[in-house]
């Protein structure tokens, strides 16, 4: 049984109101007229079917009971002229425990932000193919139009679980929209990137209010973003494509579900946005290794990698394509890159900067898109014959604007190799040292 908080007179219940209260639903016919003028002190019940307990007032005006419904009539018809919005909608995030002594602030940047937040579809003929966020980014004086940001998914017509099989397909040709307040515009898709899994859609719109303003910054680890977004509704939530903004309302970054990331960091896009800018492609050196920043491990693997190696930063490699240039190089799953052409690496975004910066020089050079570029690679191998130490090594690779692809292979087998031979020098004190780092590797 569940009794209602008593409704006072003033809240009697207007007709035909109780069958539209959220959760409602009558087990049996309406109650007579009468029975509507007496106050409602209670329900009895389960969430499926429950009754109304209505409390005698003989003394009730049957007259100022009618004026009251007509005039509860007459706000319903003029909240619906007026399009007031429905309080019952709630958004996403700001009502978690974590956010209470900051909403204040984060309700005034996001609805700052929200003003350059869109909502996109794509359509292949008259069928829906994907929904998503973007933002404006740049207004055209002379065009009178805007750039939006967006996420490639927009335009994915085949999806994959694993980002670097190439097996993502995209349709270039699919119809894009761009939903306002008021207004559906036909967009134009102008590039898409499928490494870096972002597009660019020209709109003819009027003048924004706001555009999005990029940080120069760095997110920190465990720092407060706000990830943006429309629905299908307009209403601001959480979806692909939208800003990452920080706590000054600082566009940190994009929501994404490529690059192995959970959003796309605001340095990476802005190198991508200067290259297409100045030479309408985005090309990346393609390397053949999946890599896992050390700094983001376990603080107790952290310790022991630093008190036998050194060093206690640099990018851990997880996989090798099997037919990349590092796997002739004696490249395995377990070494470690310390750092590219000369500049220390210690996060695959730092590595994706330098990786861009060294595209741009050759570009510069006159060198295209598919030529095959040459990259100094420290590296330190953790293997027996190799006696745990650096070793540079110059890796021949090409520079693609086309979605780097590796092949899934040997990773765990050639690290089990590794620490099997390394027990056969239980003896031997570098080979001791080295099993500890392929152990800590391992787990």
């Amino acid at each position: 049984m569940r009794m209602r908080q008593e409704v006072e007179a003033t809240s009697w219940p207007r007709r035909g109101e109780r069958k539209r209260r959220r959760g409602f639903r009558s087990a049996g016919p309406p109650p007579p007229r009468r029975a509507r003028r007496n106050r409602l002190i209670g329900a009895i019940g389960d969430d499926s079917s429950e009754d109304e307990i209505y409390e005698q007032r003989p003394n009730a005006d049957p007259t100022r009971v009618d004026a009251f419904e007509k005039g509860g009539k007459n706000c319903n018809k003029s909240d619906c002229q007026l399009r007031l919005p429905d309080r019952r909608i709630q958004s996403e995030g700001l009502d978690h425990e974590e956010f209470f002594l900051v909403r204040a602030h984060a309700t005034k940047i996001i609805l700052k932000a929200a003003k350059f937040v869109v909502c996109l579809s794509s359509y292949i003929g008259n069928k829906l193919l994907r929904q998503c966020s973007g933002f404006l980014i740049k207004w055209d004086d002379n065009r009178n139009d805007a750039l939006v940001l967006t996420s490639a998914h927009l335009i994915c017509c085949e999806t994959s679980l694993n980002e670097w099989s190439g097996e993502r397909k995209y349709a270039p040709d699919a119809e894009v929209y761009v939903q306002l307040a008021n207004d559906r515009i036909k967009g134009q898709l102008l590039y898409y990137h499928k490494h870096y899994g972002f597009a660019l859609i020209r709109a003819t719109v009027d003048r924004p209010a706001e555009l999005a303003h990029f940080g120069r910054g760095v997110i920190n680890f465990g720092q407060r973003v706000y990830v943006l977004g429309r629905d299908k509704n307009l209403n601001i939530q959480v979806t692909l494509g939208g800003p990452v903004i920080d706590e000054n309302g600082d566009v940190m970054g994009m929501a994404s579900l490529t690059a192995n990331m959970g959003f796309i960091p605001c340095s990476v896009l802005l190198k991508c946005l200067h290259l297409w800018n100045i030479y309408g492609c985005v090309p990346r050196i393609q390397l053949g290794l999946k890599f896992a920043p050390i700094m983001f491990q376990d603080l107790i693997y952290i310790e022991k990698l630093s008190s036998v190696c050194n060093f206690d930063t640099g990018l851990i490699v997880i996989e090798v394509d099997g037919e990349s240039v590092a796997k002739t190089h004696d490249v395995r799953y377990g070494d470690i890159i310390q750092s590219v052409n000369g500049e220390h690496i210690a996060t695959t975004v730092e590595l994706e900067l330098a990786l861009l910066r060294i595209c741009e020089d050759n570009l510069v050079r006159g060198n295209e898109p598919g030529s095959n570029l040459n990259v100094l690679v420290d590296v330190f191998y953790t293997r027996k014959g190799r006696n745990g130490s650096p070793g540079r090594i110059k890796l021949t690779a090409i520079m693609s604007d086309d979605v780097e692809v590796i092949n899934e292979g040997e990773t765990m087998q050639h690290l089990l190799e590794a620490s099997q031979n390394l027990c056969e020098l239980k003896h031997d004190e570098e080979a001791d040292r080295l099993l500890l780092v392929s152990f800590l590797l391992l787990v």
